[in-house]
């Protein structure tokens, strides 16, 4: 009987707009939260155009050698593989990358490595591996003079 009237008194309380007077109906009374923000909604992010390799020192010296390094490559293009400049220019900035970061020698293994990384990063989106591949090899091995 105690508890049916303690929850009289707090739905009184609550009614009236007065605080509950007695430790049961303050018990009772509701619990004020804070109002819910519905979430932010995020835009996807634009797949990274530039591998984990790609650091400031390869950033800094691509934007030294770039206006040469595509001059050079686009005389040595051969007419069956010249390619637009949107996909000409990433892939020669990729082939002057991996030499920076992969000095030695063109290798099947380091071929592979390097076709992972233009798919993972995205480049994919802007032409196909086997479509630049003797871009990005020939830039590769140019570096290496």
């Amino acid at each position: 009987m105690k508890a049916a009237k303690s929850r009289t008194v707090a739905t009184a309380a609550r009614k009236s707009g007065k605080p509950a007077t007695s430790p049961a109906a303050k018990a009772a009374a509701p619990v004020a939260r804070p109002a819910i923000k519905p979430a932010k909604v995020l835009k996807p992010r634009a797949p990274s155009t530039r591998p984990a390799w790609w650091d400031a020192a390869i950033q800094t010296a691509w934007n030294d050698a770039k206006a040469a390094v595509i001059a050079r490559s686009d005389e040595q293009a051969e007419a069956s593989e010249a390619l637009a400049p949107t996909v000409s220019r990433p892939a020669i900035a990729f082939g002057y990358g991996a030499r920076h970061a992969y000095p030695g020698d063109w290798s099947l293994e380091l071929e592979q490595k390097l076709a992972e990384d233009w798919r993972v990063f995205g480049l994919e989106a802007i032409a196909a591996w086997d479509l630049v591949r003797g871009t990005i090899q020939r830039v590769w091995a140019d570096g290496s003079k």
